[in-house]
């Protein structure tokens, strides 16, 4: 497994040129899963999505070209960037249309080597201050919208492929108008904020909140089946009520949440998924508020 720091799948059949990077590279705190052959790389590369992939393209079992090609048209793999080792100098022609970070030719020359590592580093580095600047909703601090689609891609790849089973639910600010009207779009945002905080908290380290539209969120609750899904979206709706945030034209003058619940099933896509967690929501909604409904 990986730790916290940066990942790497290394694929790289030469046992002396692998050690030498792993080396190197663990000098430079990334974490690095070494794999010798072409067959084996989509499956390290998805037990723990890396952050980089260095790769030779000629390995015993399988033609580099088809294992690039497979990488660059994965749903999940094909935004990372990747590290060519090449054998030859006039062998890079061949592989420049792939976009590679960065090209490596053997005999590596291990002063440009740690130079290049740095540069990786701060590529790297900037890349996911932009991705994180780029999926972080600007009121709440929680993922966006963007990040929600990505997460649900991810999520259903995983459960389509390794039965891995997850809830999602969708959830609303009740007479959230009706509060922006009385108290004014300050407080509006102030609530928002601080829902988003104590949901959050409220869910496990492993599920994903995400800020939707408006006064709508989504929670992504990993290796959870409906009925779990269920308990968790009544245990934020009641713990949001027993608050007791004031709300004039609330339910009992207080702020209420409903939630739609529903949980993975085979074929399903994230549109899928949000379309059915939303009529869910809708049926929350028109029995009354402050409720939970759910189904599959």
């Amino acid at each position: 497994m990986f730790a916290s720091s940066s990942k790497v799948v290394l694929a790289e059949d030469n046992e002396s040129i692998a050690k030498l990077l792993l080396l190197i590279l663990e000098d430079h705190n990334f974490e690095t899963k070494w794999v010798f052959l072409g067959n084996k790389v989509i499956t390290a590369c998805l037990e723990k999505i890396p952050d980089l992939i260095i790769l030779d393209p000629i390995l015993p079992d399988k033609d580099g070209f088809e294992l690039l090609k497979e990488v660059k048209n994965h749903i999940i793999l094909r935004e990372i960037p990747i590290v060519l080792i090449l054998n030859e100098d006039k062998q890079k022609g061949r592989f420049l249309h792939f976009s590679p970070l960065d090209i490596l030719v053997k005999p590596v020359n291990l002063n440009e080597l740690s130079l290049k590592i740095k540069n990786w580093v701060g590529v790297l580095e900037n890349q996911k201050t932009l991705k994180k600047k780029a999926m972080t909703d600007a009121l709440t601090g929680l993922l966006n919208d963007l990040a929600l689609e990505k997460e649900l891609t991810i999520a259903c790849y995983y459960a389509e492929k390794f039965g891995k089973n997850f809830s999602t639910l969708m959830i609303d600010i009740d007479y959230f108008t009706k509060y922006n009207n009385i108290y004014g779009h300050r407080f509006g945002d102030s609530l928002l904020q601080t829902l988003a905080v104590f949901w959050k908290g409220a869910l496990r380290p492993t599920d994903a909140i995400f800020r939707y539209k408006g006064p709508s969120f989504v929670a992504i609750l990993q290796d959870t089946p409906l009925e779990q899904g269920i308990n968790a979206a009544e245990r934020l709706r009641r713990i949001t009520y027993e608050r007791s945030l004031p709300h004039q034209q609330g339910l009992n003058n207080v702020v209420t949440i409903s939630i739609g619940v529903t949980a993975f099933k085979k074929g399903d896509t994230p549109g899928i998924i949000l379309h059915r967690a939303a009529s869910y929501l809708t049926k929350a909604k028109k029995s009354g508020r402050n409720v939970v409904k759910s189904g599959i």
